[in-house]
């Protein structure tokens, strides 16, 4: 076999493995640059070190369950795994950003126990729709005049907007709504008052 059909077999290869990469999340989320560690310090660090950890199983059961969500087929998905298995990860950095663009023009809301962990996810997010790779799969950007951590959005319509849970978020309209640890700890769990103030804020401004 020639050189020039093995060229052309490759490419072929590579824009199969990027269409897939740009409908199927289980294989977007081993072509782009996950966040990882942020480059310092700084709680408001806006950069993150790329996370070279490979999808385990766990990972790819997940990605197919919110494959489901994204695609229609679920309407609710609630994920329990033990600390550390990379459940915010995939369920709050990589599966919104899918989302946002496999979906133009629909808004998607993030929401935690607090607006500094929200915005954290924000960021992650930000830094793979700013990247070369997004833009390789979806054709679109963040737009230059929305980039604010917690409420940005990108040039295929779609926003996002992220903030704690009794922060306040009535009024603004999603697709999508990721809740990603509403109480803070134990403590919090523990207290009827503070239950309470959470399952409020999720009937009275999440779901509204």
């Amino acid at each position: 076999m020639s050189s020039q059909s093995n060229i052309e077999r490759l490419k072929l290869a590579e824009e199969l493995y990027r269409r897939r990469a740009a409908t199927q999340l289980d294989r977007y989320c081993r072509f782009i640059d996950i966040p990882g560690a942020p480059l310092n310090d700084d709680e408001d660090c806006p950069e993150f070190y790329v996370d070279t950890v490979t999808p385990a199983q766990h990972h790819t059961l997940l990605n197919d369950k919110l494959q489901q969500v994204a695609d229609g087929d679920l309407t609710r998905l609630m994920v329990f795994m033990p600390p550390g298995s990379a459940k915010s990860t995939y369920a709050s950095v990589t599966f919104p950003t899918f989302y946002m663009g496999t979906h133009p023009n629909e808004p998607v809301i993030l929401a935690s126990y607090g607006s500094s962990l929200a915005a954290k996810f924000g960021r992650k997010c930000r830094q793979i729709t700013g990247s070369d790779k997004y833009q390789e799969l979806f054709n679109c950007h963040l737009r230059k005049d929305n980039r604010a951590v917690d409420d940005w959005g990108l040039t295929n319509g779609s926003t996002f907007m992220c903030g704690g849970i009794l922060s306040g978020l009535t009024g603004n309209r999603a697709k999508l709504i990721v809740i990603d640890d509403p109480v803070k700890g134990r403590e919090d769990a523990d207290s009827p008052t503070i239950r309470e103030k959470t399952w409020e804020a999720y009937l009275n401004d999440l779901r509204t």
